[in-house]
């Protein structure tokens, strides 16, 4: 197993985040930035909204319907993207949590690990 420094296990999960949400929505994010803490990764991914997502939104209950939308795809395929990133960390991933801030084009992913993962230095 070759060891990764801190920043090549973020800049790898980021690059994990961006194909997902990529195959996932159909537009990659603006802007992804990641933080391995201790035993914890945040992921900070910062979106641009699709055509029929700006329409949806003009709805009065659009923003909570794109909300809820997202959640429900993410959910189907959070398992998924845990194993993505286990394989980056070489660590398991004892849970995962994303929350979506359409008013703001804002989604936090945070995945707990079993361990603290071994980093080159």
């Amino acid at each position: 197993m070759v060891m990764k420094t801190k920043g090549q296990i973020e800049e790898a999960i980021s690059q994990t985040i961006t194909e997902f949400e990529r195959a996932t929505f159909g537009k990659g994010p603006n802007k992804v930035r990641t933080i391995l803490t201790d035993t914890l990764i945040t992921v900070h991914v910062q979106f641009g909204l699709l055509p029929w997502e700006v329409v949806l939104l003009q709805r009065e209950s659009g923003g909570e319907d794109l909300r809820s939308l997202k959640r429900k795809v993410i959910d189907v395929a959070i398992e998924q993207l845990q194993n993505s990133v286990e394989q980056q960390v070489q660590i398991q991933v004892e849970c995962g949590f994303h929350d979506t801030s359409i008013l703001q084009k804002e989604r936090m992913y945070m995945f707990r690990l079993i361990s603290k993962p071994h980093i080159a230095i």
